[in-house]
């Protein structure tokens, strides 16, 4: 009896040993996965990323086109870049000019902003007006969009008063209304023109401003 007895109290006694062992590995296992997760967020908290991927340099555009496309304004439903760019210009990548006698009264400079480039019609320059200098009377295919940057000028369409315009202006010109624009008398004005092209145009060139209706 004895001997019975003694044998069940070390069977129990074993079988709890061989559960608190069990159970410990367990503790251990998860305690370990615990802390490695800890650390993985300590890391990323600490330095931002694990890894750093540098950009490649980009391919320049032209090499992007399928050159067995046509790229013209016609089929520009077609055309498509053979992977996403990203083109930064930088200031003085792009010379300035100044505008032509024939089309403007006085000293104006006009600094590119964004070329043309198909498929998009849409090109930009900031242009400056020196005092009492103004653009022809013109028309634009598509209409127009001036944003005003600096000093004080003037707006006017054909058949209606002279408006004054100061930064933050912006001055929306419907396709095909005839208008000008400039410095004012004693201060110049610079502003940002924004256009799109059409056939090849974005503008049709008038009269001149004379110098009685500026000043009228």
């Amino acid at each position: 009896m004895r001997r019975n007895a003694r044998a069940r109290r070390r069977s129990r006694s074993s079988s709890k040993t061989g559960a608190s062992v069990l159970s410990r590995k367990f503790a251990y296992r998860n305690l370990t996965r615990l802390f490695a997760r800890l650390f993985v967020a300590l890391r990323s908290q600490r330095y931002g990323v694990a890894r750093v991927h540098r950009a490649k340099p980009r391919a320049p555009i032209s090499s992007l086109l399928d050159p067995n496309e046509n790229t013209s304004r016609s089929s520009a439903r077609n055309f498509r870049l053979r992977t996403l760019v990203l083109d930064i210009q930088r200031v003085g990548s792009q010379p300035s000019g100044k505008r032509p006698e024939e089309y403007f009264t006085g000293t104006v400079r006009v600094d590119p902003v964004f070329p043309l480039v198909e498929p998009s019609g849409v090109s930009a320059g900031l242009v400056t007006f020196e005092p009492c200098a103004r653009s022809a009377w013109h028309t634009h295919p598509l209409g127009q969009r001036l944003i005003v940057t600096s000093g004080c000028g003037r707006v006017q369409r054909w058949g209606g008063p002279s408006e004054e315009i100061r930064p933050g202006v912006v001055v929306i010109i419907a396709p095909d209304k005839e208008h000008r624009h400039g410095a004012a008398s004693t201060t110049a004005m610079s502003h940002i023109a924004i256009q799109e092209s059409l056939d090849g145009r974005n503008v049709d060139w008038l009269e001149k401003v004379t110098d009685k209706r500026y000043n009228g």
